[in-house]
């Protein structure tokens, strides 16, 4: 809550006619205004005079009187004090009475030892801020300045030079920096005595919960170990429960496997994890020598090789020792895939072979210009195997500046351009031999979603030299 709150007084004088001057109502520990104060702006002026004076005596008033010698009530007394100086000064420098000066020179007595109060309460509780004390100080000193040359000039030129440095000397600046002053520090003060007060409950709440904690650790001893008791049992059928069910999930996933399980005992033999049917072959001698054979191979967890039968199909064997000294092998049958990938590669072989048999010029490009196909022809163009150039863009090779026409009109293929031809383009091979083709272009989008672009061209070098021969022999 505020010290102050502002309003308006005026006093009239016989020489000056009226002066509208500030004054301030104080409140201290959020009690009634101040009796000094109120005495002073609320009674007629010689009643005022009197009881500004009985209020500020040297005994002091009754709400100092009964204040606890507390960091915060020396503060509200020592804004009291320079309250009364406030009040002193302005009523001599407005009235020209010396009675006002009364309370004046009480509060300039009286100020000094509030100070001193306040620094030995501080001091003792070892909470001095020494920065902010200087410049109470200061301002302090400010004030009772300016209210001296006030009263000074008051005396020596009269009322309107007075009243003119009244408003012109900085005295109510300075007072409202000593109220923000004084206020802080008594927050500050009031937030000590808080946390003090905040800390002196916790240590009395965490003192009666230990009370009842220590009383209460007996009792909760013996239902600890009644629980501990209780819970060993339930996780013990909770054990046999769990490993009923993974034995039963184990059994399940044996005969979903598609794949052949052995177990591998070493010194004892080869078995089988699962028998799908009654009467099927026992585990082929020549398998079950070559897994015992393999193990111990090497040191990695995972051993796996491939092994052919008699019957010509083949078996992607996997071994994988277990934590009690036994291992186990999963075999798979991979003999379809494996044909499966051989007729692949005989049938690029064969479709490598018939490109390589044309004698035109095929290539393929991707979207980032490299070449991912070419035949032997385009290969011989460029002066490189298709090897080589496959996986490679034209700006890596080395006579690559030759390509640059068959590559004009990339960009309009891709952008959705069915198709592009050039009747008659001139380029040079990498011997720098000038040819003449005729090129077409289309766009190939695979089943992936990739992009490429396949382009034919057929050398019709030999036709555009007879036909410019014609013309030379028929000028």
């Amino acid at each position: 809550m505020p010290w102050f709150q502002g309003t308006l007084h005026r006093v009239r004088h016989p020489s000056v006619g009226s002066l509208t001057i500030a004054r301030r109502r104080t409140h201290t520990r959020n009690l009634a205004p101040h009796p000094c104060v109120h005495s002073c702006f609320h009674s007629p002026p010689g009643a005022r005079l009197a009881g500004h004076a009985r209020a500020a005596g040297a005994a002091g008033c009754q709400c100092r009187g009964q204040s606890q010698p507390r960091v915060d009530h020396r503060y509200q007394d020592m804004q009291l004090t320079l309250q009364d100086v406030e009040t002193g000064e302005r009523g001599f420098v407005i009235t020209g009475q010396p009675a006002y000066l009364q309370p004046y020179r009480e509060a300039r007595e009286r100020i000094a030892d509030e100070r001193a109060a306040l620094q030995q309460l501080l001091e003792r509780r070892s909470v001095a801020d020494q920065q902010a004390l200087a410049e109470l100080d200061a301002l302090i000193a400010r004030r009772l300045e300016i209210s001296q040359a006030n009263i000074t000039v008051r005396e020596s030129d009269g009322l309107e030079a007075a009243s003119l440095r009244l408003l012109a000397a900085g005295g109510r600046q300075t007072m409202d920096r000593l109220r923000l002053s004084l206020g802080a520090l008594e927050r500050d003060e009031r937030s000590r005595l808080a946390a003090d007060t905040q800390r002196a409950a916790e240590q009395a709440e965490r003192a009666r919960w230990l009370g009842l904690l220590g009383a209460l650790l007996a009792g909760g001893l013996l239902l600890a170990a009644f629980m501990s008791v209780s819970r060993n049992l339930r996780l013990r059928r909770q054990l046999a429960l769990e490993a009923l069910q993974r034995e039963a999930r184990m059994a399940a996933l044996l005969e979903a496997v598609p794949d052949d399980l052995y177990r591998i005992v070493p010194g004892q033999g080869v078995s089988r994890l699962r028998q799908q049917d009654p009467a099927a072959p026992p585990v082929d001698a020549a398998f079950a020598e070559e897994l015992l054979a393999r193990l111990g191979d090497d040191d990695e967890l995972l051993h796996s090789f491939m092994w052919r039968a008699a019957s010509g199909d083949e078996f992607d064997v996997r071994m994988l020792p277990t934590r009690d000294g036994e291992y186990l092998a999963v075999c798979r049958d991979v003999t379809d895939r494996l044909r499966s990938r051989q007729r692949l590669r005989d049938q690029q072989t064969f479709l490598r072979s018939i490109v390589d048999a044309d004698e035109n010029l095929i290539f393929a490009r991707d979207v980032s210009g490299r070449f991912c196909m070419c035949n032997q022809a385009f290969a011989d163009f460029v002066g490189v195997s298709p090897g080589y150039l496959e996986g490679r863009s034209a700006a890596e090779l080395r006579h690559g500046q030759c390509l640059l026409p068959l590559m004009a009109g990339d960009s309009e293929l891709l952008a959705g351009k069915p198709e592009q031809r050039a009747m008659a383009l001139e380029v040079q091979d990498a011997e720098g031999h000038t040819r003449w083709l005729q090129l077409l272009k289309r766009p190939l989008t695979l089943s992936d979603g990739s992009r490429y672009l396949l382009a034919v061209a057929v050398d019709i070098t030999g036709r555009c030299e007879m036909k410019r021969s014609g013309q030379w022999g028929g000028e």
